[in-house]
């Protein structure tokens, strides 16, 4: 390619991102925050700060084409792909991502389908839902269940290249740099309605201190940990007061908690996510956090192991009929070898309380949200989700 075809390419794209902001204006501003470039690259690629096209690639590309791929990227940095997938088979993890994206933007575009470079860009889940509808962890849970290929020398072409991702999952800085901008961005007119939904389960930000809650209910229910008032907190010097300190025997590690989310059709999708996403939170305040899941209704789902939240991310919940707190601890008396150091029951509330000595004296800790109900025995938190 020509120094003079070279100018044209890069006048190219600076046209298109701004056609963009004319027509999509939730990507075009996105946009107006990646620089742009041209390399050989084989396609197209971001790194979070820049889109770079292959001048080859480019030049095949028309118009709607070339639009649909800086939208692509755009996506790809704004949903914090770049940031995720880290202990996942990379080509799989790859085509999730584009599937959710390139439904995103068919989407926003109005369209059922598109054709890039010669080849129809992939949109639809294996159970043949959009991607749209889920995450990218979810839609590679799916392929890897549907046996498809992990090499890439087997499976569909990508849109673009995604190898460079495996250096940015430790840029905290940018990927709070994107949440942020995203988050500021959805609150626009023109803000596609599937990014709104993402936007909402992220700003969702619990107001529970789990480290404290599951240290103190681990306090009473065990002797792991101790209490002293030397040394101090020093967050409070200067108080007429001196608060206990928390010092662990020996690690902050808790194991072996049993989380039991309700997945009954009184709990909304969006409640269900704010269960989860407690959770996380809990994880994410205690890194040494470990046990099992399980989701249920009238039935409870069989427990799956958790150590980190990337595999709290990968489980799909189970249920949709009636709620029955009975089922969580006939499960527990009949079915669970190693008996839990406590459980955690993530609910609305709305069904009959057992009695506490079907519990078999395994602590108990009801999480209750959306609801002004108290259980009549164990410990009580209130979950606020307003």
């Amino acid at each position: 390619m020509t120094d003079k075809d070279m100018r044209a390419l890069q006048k190219r794209l600076v046209l298109q991102r701004a056609r963009l902001l004319n027509d999509h204006p939730f990507f075009g501003k996105l946009l107006m925050r990646l620089n742009l470039g041209v390399a050989s690259c084989g396609t197209a690629f971001t790194d979070g700060e820049r889109i770079v096209f292959d001048p080859d690639f480019a030049s095949r590309l028309d118009d709607e084409g070339m639009g649909f791929v800086l939208m692509h990227e755009t996506l790809h940095v704004v949903l914090g792909h770049l940031f995720r997938g880290e202990k996942l088979n990379d080509y799989l993890f790859n085509v999730a991502c584009d599937i959710v994206v390139n439904s995103l933007i068919l989407n926003a575009m109005g369209l059922d389908a598109l054709r890039i470079d010669g080849e129809n860009v992939m949109h639809q889940a294996p159970d043949g839902s959009e991607g749209a509808e889920h995450t990218a962890e979810e839609v590679y849970d799916m392929l890897l269940k549907a046996g498809y290929p992990s090499d890439p020398d087997q499976g569909l072409p990508l849109v673009d290249r995604h190898d460079i991702w495996a250096n940015l999952s430790s840029n905290l800085r940018l990927k709070d740099e994107w949440r942020d901008l995203l988050v500021k961005s959805s609150m626009s007119e023109g803000t596609p309605r599937a990014i709104r939904a993402y936007v909402d389960g992220l700003l969702y930000h619990s107001r529970q201190m789990w480290r404290q809650i599951l240290r103190d209910f681990i306090q009473v229910v065990t002797d792991d940990y101790d209490y002293s008032f030397m040394p101090g907190d020093h967050r409070f010097t200067g108080r007429p007061y001196v608060l206990p300190s928390f010092n662990p025997v020996e690690t902050e590690e808790i194991r072996n908690l049993w989380f039991v989310v309700d997945a009954s059709g009184s709990v909304s999708a969006r409640l269900l996510t704010i269960l989860v996403q407690e959770i996380e939170e809990a994880m994410a305040q205690i890194p040494k956090l470990s046990g099992w899941i399980s989701f249920f209704d009238t039935k409870v789902s069989t427990p799956r192991p958790f150590s980190s939240t990337e595999e709290i991310g990968h489980m799909r919940p189970v249920g949709g009929g009636g709620t029955n707190f009975h089922s969580i601890f006939a499960y527990l008396k009949n079915n669970m070898e190693e008996v839990p150091t406590a459980v955690i029951i993530l609910t609305d509330g709305l069904a009959e309380f057992p009695g506490e000595e079907e519990s078999m004296g395994v602590p108990v800790l009801w999480a209750i949200a959306e609801t002004e109900v108290e259980p009549p025995w164990g410990t009580y938190l209130k979950i606020e989700t307003a």
